[in-house]
């Protein structure tokens, strides 16, 4: 059955196709790529391949964390071949896993994404060198959420986030709109306030002299850093800016931007049980390739088994166990 799932592929001719209904017509010893197909399948489909990704993933952050102005040319030197050789092992991971999946590599928004982060670093590696182009090394951040894919938790909440990107997309607008009215009112009744003659010649950097001043106080006001820009106003319009601080503070702030915490809230609360549950095999896969491991350590290095406690012991038994399946004993 597990063969006839989608994400495997249907057996054709003993040799099981991932591919499009159009490649056997162009491809040469199709039977041949088919089994050159399943050895990737089974290459990416393997927990210690999973787990020396999530190591890469972890070091390559590390290594971006190192970078600095003014930094050492040996220091530069370094991360600029470690960038190469990470660059190199995440191209080879998304080329063995689209060729190991086929046509269900792109059934996966993940995949897609991982696919989107490895292209933008190849764009950077071969545009470095070109001015005004510095933003492409921005994307190479974009790797740490590639441990959502072996991180459940990670993946878990980033799934929910998207979910209510519609809700809050519509919460962003009714945001702009206080926004906007508040910014508009300011400038309407305190534009002609704000001049030097009242402030010593130095007019404070936030006021209500245009609309995109007037929309940096409202949002500055809605962080909640309204009492010295209030105190400012209150020097040349006495306790009338209090009319329009304190109801922007209320329905913007108190109203506004508590409804994005209860979106959120209210996702976790109707997902989480759901999603953790799904997740749960590919926890079990990341554990099995910490088992696999510390069982090649202790078969290599036997002086090293007594050190090896803290890694975990095989997940299948703690599975069946959770399955209420009873060791076998005899």
């Amino acid at each position: 059955d597990n063969l006839l799932n989608p994400e495997v592929g249907f057996l054709k001719d003993q040799v099981i196709d991932r591919n499009c209904d159009c490649c056997e017509d162009w491809m040469i010893s199709y039977h041949n790529i088919l089994k050159a197909q399943n050895y990737f399948y089974v290459f990416v489909s393997d927990s210690l391949f999973d787990l020396f990704i999530t190591f890469c993933i972890v070091i390559n952050t590390f290594f971006m964390s190192l970078e600095h102005h003014n930094q050492p040319e040996k220091l530069t030197l370094i991360l600029s071949v470690a960038n190469y050789v990470f660059t190199a092992i995440f191209v080879a991971e998304a080329c063995s896993k689209i060729f190991g999946l086929g046509k269900y590599y792109f059934l996966s928004g993940w995949n897609i994404f991982d696919l989107f982060t490895v292209v933008a670093s190849m764009l950077d590696l071969a545009l470095e060198n070109a001015k005004g182009l510095n933003v492409l090394r921005a994307f190479r951040l974009l790797r740490v959420f590639k441990l959502a894919q072996s991180w459940p938790t990670m993946r878990l909440l980033l799934t929910i986030i998207l979910s209510t990107l519609g809700a809050l997309g519509n919460l962003c607008l009714i945001l702009a709109i206080v926004i906007y009215i508040f910014a508009v009112i300011g400038m309407q009744l305190f534009e002609d306030d704000y001049v030097k003659e009242k402030f010593m010649n130095n007019i404070p950097r936030w006021n209500f002299t245009d609309f995109y001043h007037s929309m940096l106080m409202i949002f500055r006001v809605l962080c909640g850093e309204w009492i010295e820009p209030l105190y400012d106003c209150m020097q040349v319009t006495n306790e009338q800016c209090m009319f329009v601080f304190l109801p922007a503070l209320v329905f913007g702030n108190f109203i506004v931007l508590n409804l994005f915490l209860a979106l959120l809230l209210n996702a976790f609360a109707s997902d989480s049980i759901d999603k953790h549950r799904e997740s749960g095999a590919e926890k079990s896969k990341l554990m099995d390739g910490l088992y696999r491991l510390k069982q090649l350590i202790c078969c290599c290095f036997p002086c090293c088994s007594s050190n090896m406690s803290r890694l975990p012991d095989d997940p299948s038994s703690d599975t069946r166990e959770d399955l209420g399946m009873a060791p076998n004993v005899e």
